[in-house]
């Protein structure tokens, strides 16, 4: 399966609305939704690390749940409304 979202994957799409991860998937790369700003909904449930500015400028974002343990990276979250 699917390992991980690879970096810049999405980067500045701003139609993207909704994103579901196969359980695989347990990395989000540098960059990978930067200013994805539509995005409301996608599912972290399995992702153990989140890298530098994943979801940067991610503004349609406004709650995730996260497993315990998960690394996340400077500036992940950078310009949304999550607080890791």
């Amino acid at each position: 399966g699917i390992h991980d979202i690879g970096q810049m994957a999405f980067y500045e799409m701003p139609n993207l609305r909704k994103v579901v991860l196969a359980d695989s998937v347990v990395e989000i790369r540098n960059y990978a939704f930067k200013n994805c700003t539509s995005l409301t909904d996608i599912n972290l449930e399995n992702v153990m690390f989140i890298r530098e500015g994943a979801f940067f400028g991610c503004s349609g974002l406004k709650d995730l749940t996260f497993l315990s343990g998960v690394v996340i990276e400077d500036w992940a979250f950078s310009y949304t409304d999550i607080i890791p």
